[in-house]
């Protein structure tokens, strides 16, 4: 039977002296290795949920339990996050002073890995994502569907069992932007990982296997695709 991975219960979060609720009592269970899709128009609270899930920041009430871990009691959640969590962002974040290798090593560099490991690693994972023969090169030279495909294998080194992506087709032409999605398609398969994907693209949501809708900081809808 399949694990609840991440559990938010009746999470609130506010800004602005509590003028602006960002979210306002969500409910959500998300159980180990489904693909699911968060979708919403923009000020809908979707940032705000991928940031509790992701461990970037606490809610003002409720409580958040993400793999066996309640994020609200104080814990280290750093530690936390290069442990359990994979970020992608719209924009790639990456370093342009750094190789396409070196970037993706990122995530190992505050844990014990070798530097003969992280090579190794990080071309296995360059590989799995097409860019094997672009180790060196500086990811300025790339075009947008590779720069992202860098950053799906720097979400991935650290094998954490949650990835979390944020718009990540966004800034892509829509056919490279299918590519990128099939790829997280299929590295989640392989990978056996939680994929959490905020969208406000219909078309990408119903990739996933469940789709939760958030409008004004609530859950108004949760289905399978």
């Amino acid at each position: 039977m399949a694990k609840t991975l991440i559990k938010l219960d009746d999470v609130v979060k506010a800004y602005d002296d509590g003028q602006i609720k960002a979210l306002n009592g969500v409910n959500i269970e998300i159980m180990e290795n489904e693909f699911v899709s968060i979708i919403g128009p923009s000020g809908s609270g979707k940032s705000t949920l991928l940031n509790m899930m992701g461990a970037l920041d606490v809610p003002d009430s409720g409580s958040i339990i993400i793999n066996d871990v309640d994020l609200t009691s104080g814990k280290d959640l750093s530690k936390f996050r290069r442990k359990n969590i994979g970020f992608i962002f719209q924009l790639h974040n990456l370093i342009p002073n750094l190789s396409v290798q070196e970037n993706v090593e990122i995530p190992l560099l505050e844990t014990n890995t070798t530097e003969k490991e992280s090579k190794k690693r990080s071309k296995e994972m360059l590989e799995a994502v097409g860019l094997g023969d672009r180790l060196g090169q500086n990811p300025t030279k790339l075009s947008g569907g590779q720069r992202q495909r860098v950053a799906i294998a720097r979400a991935l080194i650290n094998n954490p069992p949650i990835i979390l992506a944020d718009e990540p087709t966004g800034a892509l032409d829509q056919k490279t932007g299918k590519k990128i999605l099939n790829l997280l398609k299929e590295l989640h398969q392989k990978s056996n990982v939680t994929l959490i994907i905020v969208t406000h693209d219909p078309n990408v949501a119903k990739q996933a296997d469940r789709t939760i809708e958030i409008m004004d900081g609530e859950v108004i809808n949760d289905y399978e695709n």
